[in-house]
């Protein structure tokens, strides 16, 4: 799982590259989140990182409505 991956700038082509359990496939899920091709809500039961949910998410007493999965920027 990724915590934070910073800022990522994308280029036409963007090849995601590391080591099994980096964290490759979680970013794509997030990518998806922003822009999916069905709707479907955010379930932060299901989809809120396990390693983080006691400490932030429990404790920081949220819904986990306003957690972000994904932030974008674009330039014109």
């Amino acid at each position: 799982n990724i915590d934070d991956s910073g800022w990522i700038t994308l280029d036409r082509v963007t090849a995601f590259v590391g080591r099994n359990e980096s964290g490759k496939t979680t970013l794509l899920k997030a990518l998806h989140k922003f822009n999916p091709a069905s709707k479907e809500p955010y379930d932060p039961m299901r989809e809120f990182p396990r390693d983080r949910y006691m400490r932030d998410y429990i404790g920081g007493g949220s819904d986990g409505q306003c957690w972000p999965v994904c932030s974008v920027a674009f330039a014109i």
